[in-house]
């Protein structure tokens, strides 16, 4: 589906050809931005789903995990194939005592959140690496499991040195919010809820947290928090800002608008499966199970985006916009580029005859309609027409 509604100027070209028998020339620059699509790849090799990624302006990371005790980390090569990192934390993690879950680049160290077995089960853990390969992690990030299910960290933000990672146990319960306000070095627990979180980000001087049960946490410091009215009961699993907008999407189908971060209005794509969203060039993004959504306006409008070759049984857990194009993660090693499909401009009538007879010839016309682009000129083969003499251009 066309994801932007172009204006579509008509033009009446009206061209006046000395010679005889010859065809309405055809005009250069014809291809033109129309609607969009997704190209998605399943990786080889990678051990489960990908949860997230990052990129640093060199180097594109994703983290993968299949189970509790297997997580890892990936860089995408110069042949666009995936390939695993050898990573150790301080203190040492051993092999297959760990797992990742979100992954995320401050403009200065690489921040890594995941599971390290602990007392009884898997408690949750944040790290930092300049390099991507050694990390350390921070003191006291644990969400400590409990007989609920194990600890986990699923998402993070940063604003300066202030990084907020937001989680709880496995199975939609006791969700936390850890706020490290040095760089990484110590976490304390900022905030707790019944609800699990899912997702949070900062823009626009907010932290603003999502998660289980329609929950949305405010703070303009990452350590002091309000609870707001999403007017949602299901999950909200991601969370963007643009357009002066923050919008939440949840695996129901919901869609939570906010201009201010305090006051939310509550919408609702039929048939929707949502658990990611982003937002870059004026346009918001969303994914999860079998489809891929735009909105242009405020989170508002949504049009149903393509894949090819379909999603299927795939489905997208992050989204993030990396070197001018929107990319997507998800189960099974999947992966997707969104990308513009071109479509040519159009005129009609397309061809045209002139009499043979000079005194009956007389200018053709004809309708342009351009397709997001330019008019550069107009040739009859090879051999430029010179506008206002072989040619001229109205409307």
């Amino acid at each position: 589906m066309k994801l932007i509604s172009k204006i579509k100027r008509m033009m009446a070209l009206t061209t006046a050809i000395l010679l005889l028998g010859i065809c309405i020339p055809q005009y250069a620059g014809t291809v033109s931005a129309a609607t969009s699509t997704w190209t998605t790849k399943t990786s080889s090799g990678i051990d489960g789903d990908f949860y997230a990624a990052a990129y640093d302006g060199t180097s594109l990371l994703a983290v993968s995990f299949s189970s509790f005790n297997s997580g890892h980390l990936y860089k995408l090569n110069g042949m666009g194939n995936w390939v695993q990192q050898t990573i150790s934390f301080t203190p040492a993690l051993a092999d297959n005592t760990y797992t990742l879950s979100y992954i995320m680049y401050t403009g200065t160290k690489w921040v890594l959140t995941g599971m390290k077995l602990g007392t009884g089960g898997y408690d949750s853990f944040l790290a930092t690496s300049s390099d991507g390969i050694l990390w350390n992690i921070a003191s006291n990030c644990s969400i400590v499991n409990t007989s609920y299910g194990q600890g986990n960290l699923f998402g993070a933000s940063f604003h300066g040195n202030t990084y907020v990672a937001v989680g709880g146990i496995n199975g939609s319960v006791d969700g936390q919010i850890m706020t490290s306000t040095d760089g990484g070095a110590t976490c304390t627990s900022t905030q707790s809820d019944n609800s699990m979180f899912y997702g949070v980000t900062y823009a626009n001087n907010l932290f603003v947290a999502v998660g289980n049960n329609g929950i949305i946490y405010t703070s303009s410091d990452g350590l002091n928090w309000t609870l707001r009215d999403s007017h949602i009961s299901g999950p909200l699993d991601g969370i963007a800002y643009g357009n002066g907008h923050f919008v939440a999407v949840g695996a129901n189908g919901d869609v939570a608008v906010s201009a201010d971060g305090t006051t939310w209005t509550a919408s609702k794509i039929s048939g929707a499966v949502l658990y990611a969203i982003t937002y870059a060039n004026g346009l918001f993004v969303a994914g999860g199970e079998s489809q891929f959504y735009s909105s242009s306006d405020d989170g508002s409008n949504w049009e149903a985006e393509a894949a090819s070759p379909s999603l299927g049984s795939h489905y997208i857990n992050m989204m993030m916009y990396n070197n001018g194009q929107f990319l997507a993660f998800g189960s099974g090693g999947v992966s997707a580029t969104r990308i513009s499909v071109s479509t040519d401009s159009t005129i009609s009538p397309a061809t045209g005859s002139f009499d043979k007879n000079p005194a009956n010839q007389a200018d053709i016309s004809t309708t342009m309609t351009l397709n997001g682009n330019t008019l550069s000129g107009i040739a009859n083969g090879a051999a430029p027409l010179v506008s206002g003499t072989d040619y001229s251009v109205s409307g």
